[in-house]
């Protein structure tokens, strides 16, 4: 496993399966066109946020990382003193990306979610989408489809359907925002995934949970010495 306090520069890490990677900085950050969530050669995922209270879970909060090749742990020191750990994983060979708050106390917080569905080989382009809300939220355009589902926690989604550009690293890139999810609870767990929906077992959500629990630990009493 490796830990990495701040400050954390440029490091950044991916995780990976047969079918999808996720590339991220160590500060949670999304600062060039290849970071994200990516499937068989197209991208899907151009960035997400969480806002808990007023403070967005960022560079600007986050205090360590963990990180073994399986999954990445975000540890956020608020400004009220709360710890919130954001943490994310792939299955074995899937194409889905799984993220979770995990707080000792319950807590609500805000999702923001850039769909930036494109080949590889693309950059900008104005391609329209198109977004059903149900059991999970499908966001889909002629180059592909993302399903969002909200697994463990209380939720509301508000559309807003926003197309928006940025410059990450000096390129421009487009993305859409299809809304925001209002989400509460000690634990929330998101599935986002490329084509179609995939089921996960409770146990297996449970296994994980159970493995993440040592090291959550580990990161509550670091993050302590730090303070």
């Amino acid at each position: 496993m490796i830990s990495k306090t701040r400050p954390f520069g440029t490091n950044s890490y991916f995780l990976s399966n047969p079918s999808a990677f996720f590339f991220r900085f160590a500060d949670t950050g999304f600062k060039n066109k290849w970071t994200g969530f990516w499937s068989s050669g197209s991208k899907f995922v151009e960035f997400f946020d969480f806002r808990v209270g007023n403070e967005f879970l960022g560079e600007q909060n986050a205090s360590l990382l963990y990180y073994d090749f399986l999954k990445a742990i975000h540890s956020h020191r608020l400004s009220g003193g709360e710890l919130v750990n954001q943490k994310v994983w792939l299955p074995r060979e899937k194409p889905f990306l799984v993220i979770e708050l995990l707080s000792k106390k319950e807590i609500d917080s805000v999702f923001e979610l850039a769909v930036n569905i494109r080949s590889i080989s693309e950059n900008v382009h104005e391609r329209k989408y198109t977004v059903k809300k149900g059991k999970r939220l499908v966001v889909e355009s002629p180059a592909g489809k993302l399903l969002v589902s909200v697994l463990k926690g209380k939720y509301s989604f508000e559309e807003t359907g926003e197309y928006r550009h940025h410059f990450p690293s000096g390129e421009e890139q487009s993305y859409f925002v299809p809304g925001l999810f209002s989400l509460s609870g000690k634990r929330i767990v998101l599935q986002i995934a490329a084509g179609k929906h995939y089921s996960i077992k409770k146990n297996e959500l449970l296994h994980k949970y159970k493995r993440v629990s040592k090291t959550v630990s580990r990161i509550v009493t670091d993050s302590q010495q730090l303070n």
